[in-house]
């Protein structure tokens, strides 16, 4: 059985998503775990995002402004290939990429390219753990 974390972000909650975002994990047969809302650390978000601190180090700062600017929900999902699955829900982190029937492509704003070279994170509504190294990691980092 893997799990893997998802994030609600902040324009999830805002736009009132969160029974949408499970509504659509639990119909591909996976299992929410564990749930918890709260407001998400500076500490935290400098963990979870460092990867893009290096190379965008202005769409980080915003990225964590954003993320901890507002609620968010945690979730452990688990089940079979829980990560790829997951991931394939979401769709692509650039919600201009993502296809329909995607959270990212139905609810996500923003074309990543243009906004990071205004320093700006895209609002894709949900954050999914990429692997599943990735996801133990979080999921210590949260639960």
């Amino acid at each position: 059985m893997e799990q893997t974390l998802v994030i609600v972000k902040p324009d999830g909650v805002k736009k009132r998503l969160i029974g949408e975002c499970i509504n659509r994990i639990e119909k591909k047969g996976l299992r929410i775990k564990s749930v918890k809302s709260g407001m998400l650390s500076l500490a935290k978000a400098n963990i979870l995002y460092k990867h893009i601190k290096k190379n965008y180090p202005r769409v980080f700062k915003d990225l964590v402004a954003f993320m901890t600017g507002g609620m968010v929900v945690f979730m452990i999902v688990e089940g079979r290939g829980a990560v790829n699955k997951v991931r394939k829900i979401c769709g692509p982190t650039d919600p201009s990429k993502a296809p329909k029937g995607t959270i990212r492509g139905d609810f996500g704003t923003g074309n990543m390219k243009r906004l990071s070279k205004k320093g700006k994170a895209v609002r894709n509504i949900i954050h999914a753990s990429g692997t599943l190294a990735e996801a133990k990691k979080e999921i210590m980092l949260f639960f």
